[in-house]
């Protein structure tokens, strides 16, 4: 992968620009991916459930996801 700059940031909160967007998308997972006819399908995520209103959307964790240190992913780090 060619990096023509140094990325103005690795936060995904704070990433507006393409370098840091193409370095985050290679370096992490999201609750969610998108299979090859563009629809939504798990990833970090096991499944996801819609309110009645549609406003909240609620993921469920995979329980086999872990930090390169050992330690659980948790709700907390999305």
């Amino acid at each position: 992968m060619s990096v023509k700059a140094e990325p103005p940031t690795l936060d995904w909160s704070l990433a507006t620009d393409s370098i840091s967007f193409n370095l985050l998308t290679n370096l992490m997972e999201g609750l969610t991916q998108y299979n090859a006819n563009l629809e939504p399908i798990p990833a970090v995520a096991k499944r996801w459930e819609f309110s009645e209103e549609g406003k909240v959307i609620t993921f469920y964790l995979r329980d086999d996801v872990f930090w390169s240190d050992g330690k659980p992913v948790t709700a907390g780090d999305f």
